[in-house]
């Protein structure tokens, strides 16, 4: 979600909240994301006479992130989007499927290359942006930076990756030279791969978001994520 809150040429806009013009988000403050957040988060519509108290939660929930280092309220904004329209929606999936039976693996990519974050003027955000896995498959794109494939850091990232796809082609499991991804087995635990330039199996994929988020929905009766009420 970090591509999609700044404007850009792809997907500029004349919205009055998201997206926000670089200029904006080198200077955004606590107001700014607290602005959004009741504007377009914790609305009437899915809190309805507890929207107020709902944005307090959410807001007191994203600032206690306490692992970003720079532009701080930029990056939980991209983290809150995120976490509504990828990460939740996705991870619940993960565990679902892999409760029914399925053979479900699990990956973070985090790796950004410098010349791909100076070029989409993404450099004031840590972490990689949406997308920027797909040139480790599919090359350069033919509007985007020349990445050079002959870097130590990129060809071992891309070499990695590859591997994943390849492998599991192959034979049912994501593996690469020295790593093999764990299976979800549980409706409890999302194991996941962190790929970057050291990539590791890690063990449980940020439970603090996902519980959250399920106890707003349980609290409140409206599920964020999935965009449902729920009828307790």
């Amino acid at each position: 979600m970090i591509t999609f809150v700044l404007k850009g040429p792809h997907y500029d806009s004349t919205a009055k909240f998201l997206p926000i013009s670089a200029e904006k988000a080198e200077n955004f403050t606590r107001k700014n994301f607290i602005e959004i957040v009741n504007a377009l988060v914790a609305t009437e519509k899915a809190y309805g006479a507890k929207a107020n108290e709902a944005a307090e939660k959410i807001i007191h929930f994203y600032e206690s992130q306490k692992f970003y280092s720079k532009n701080f309220y930029l990056q939980i904004l991209a983290q809150l989007f995120s976490d509504l329209t990828f990460n939740i929606p996705a991870m619940r999936e993960a565990l679902q499927k892999a409760a029914a039976g399925h053979e479900i693996y699990f990956f973070v990519y985090d790796f950004s290359p410098e010349i791909i974050k100076s070029e989409n003027e993404l450099k004031i955000f840590e972490g990689a942006g949406h997308g920027f896995d797909y040139a480790n498959i599919f090359g350069n794109p033919p509007d985007g930076p020349f990445i050079d494939w002959k870097d130590p850091d990129i060809a071992k990232v891309q070499k990695l990756y590859a591997d994943l796809f390849i492998n599991f082609a192959k034979t049912g499991i994501p593996s690469s030279a020295g790593v093999t991804v764990a299976k979800v087995t549980t409706d409890s635990k999302l194991p996941y791969l962190y790929i970057n330039v050291n990539s590791e199996m890690k063990e449980n994929l940020w439970p603090d978001r996902f519980q959250f988020w399920d106890k707003m929905a349980k609290e409140y009766g409206f599920d964020l994520p999935e965009l449902r009420k729920l009828f307790l």
